[in-house]
């Protein structure tokens, strides 16, 4: 059964100043999403600040006192007010509250939030129903992964290897041209490679080093200065024509209409 929901404020791959500092002592009225795609400073509660590594999520309760700020430049993350209007339904998803969690996949996050946005923005006809669908289909997704069976005992001898892989995919996207040095940089052949990385991360190689580019370009067209050939070869694109072509497919938008933004 679905749950609706009402979207208040929504954004994705939202960057905040290197200086940014947000505390909020006596937390939101609604609930609150959020997936720092930078490293960021956290505080919950009455407890200490820790750091929090890039993917982490935390599904923040009403009235919860927090905080974060940027570890290394600008902070970059996506986010959303909400209220569930089932909420016995919503807890039955059983997604962790006041607690950060990992997802294995999280680009489908960004890619979530960027379409809730958008209907924000446009307000088109039917909107409350597509954002309610998309919120339902975003949490829906994270209780499955986060239920999901452990891995097996063939993958988990891979797992550290290609938890190093994927972590270092989305930092340096350019070091990855293509799948074969993926495989090579976990010395597998890569039909094997593949076979394992999609069980492991729910997602193909390829679609992952795309996301993994087009996260990476959203990352600098937001926190630098770099004309669009040069972020194109930092992502890893040997034809800036090439990037510009799929970050259009991957976000709606050429990076010079994400940089106006």
């Amino acid at each position: 059964m679905a749950v609706d929901y009402q979207v208040l404020r929504a954004r994705h791959n939202w960057a905040e100043r290197a200086d940014f500092a947000l505390h909020r002592p006596t937390g939101t009225e609604e609930f609150l999403f959020l997936h720092f795609k930078s490293p960021v400073s956290f505080s919950l509660g009455n407890h200490a600040p820790k750091r929090l590594e890039a993917g982490a999520c935390i599904l923040l309760s009403p009235k919860t006192p927090h905080g974060f700020s940027p570890l290394e430049g600008r902070l970059l993350h996506d986010w959303m007010h909400f209220f569930p209007l089932d909420e016995p339904s919503f807890s039955a998803l059983q997604l962790p509250q006041n607690a950060v969690f990992f997802p294995q996949d999280t680009p489908f996050i960004t890619s979530s939030l960027r379409r809730i946005e958008q209907e924000l923005l446009t307000q088109e006809p039917h909107y409350e129903r597509a954002i309610s669908a998309t919120a339902d289909t975003l949490f829906l997704t994270l209780s499955r992964q986060l239920s999901a069976p452990p891995i097996k005992e063939c993958q988990s001898g891979h797992l550290a290897s290609f938890e190093e892989l994927r972590h270092d995919l989305y930092r340096n996207p350019r070091l990855y041209h293509n799948t074969t040095k993926m495989a090579q940089a976990v010395q597998l052949s890569r039909s094997r490679f593949s076979v394992l990385y999609q069980k492991i991360f729910h997602v193909s190689p390829i679609r992952d080093l795309i996301r993994a580019r087009i996260e990476r370009a959203c990352y600098y067209l937001s926190s630098g200065t770099q004309s669009i050939p040069e972020i194109a070869e930092l992502c890893g694109y040997q034809n800036e024509y090439h990037f510009i072509r799929q970050f259009k497919e991957e976000m709606g938008m050429t990076p010079g209409a994400f940089r106006n933004k």
